[in-house]
């Protein structure tokens, strides 16, 4: 007999929750989602876009607007495009900063 459920258990087990990273909001899009900081969970696979669409989905912008967007976003004091840019892959307790633009359509 197969065990679906335990197998389905051990399939979360290896994805997990989210990872969770401290953002804090500079210019236009501190205005637009209406604070400085936050703790915030980031939804599987854990990437900055998953991050910012995240965000913009929260704030009342179209997600798929994300690569349109004029945004500046560090991870740890560095600027994404130094590192996978918006495929970037969050740690647990990393400082997220969004500033610029919100993604208009």
């Amino acid at each position: 007999m197969i065990d679906l459920v335990g197998e389905s258990a051990k399939r979360l087990a290896v994805v997990g929750p989210g990872v969770h990273v401290e953002v804090a909001y500079y210019g236009e899009i501190r205005e637009y989602v209406g604070r400085k900081r936050e703790r915030r969970e980031v939804p599987p696979p854990g990437t900055v876009q998953a991050l910012v669409e995240d965000v913009a989905r929260e704030a009342g912008f179209d997600e798929s607007a994300v690569g349109r967007a004029d945004l500046i976003v560090l991870v740890d004091g560095t600027n994404v495009r130094q590192l996978g840019g918006l495929d970037t892959r969050l740690s647990d307790g990393a400082t997220v900063s969004l500033s610029g633009q919100p993604m208009a359509e």
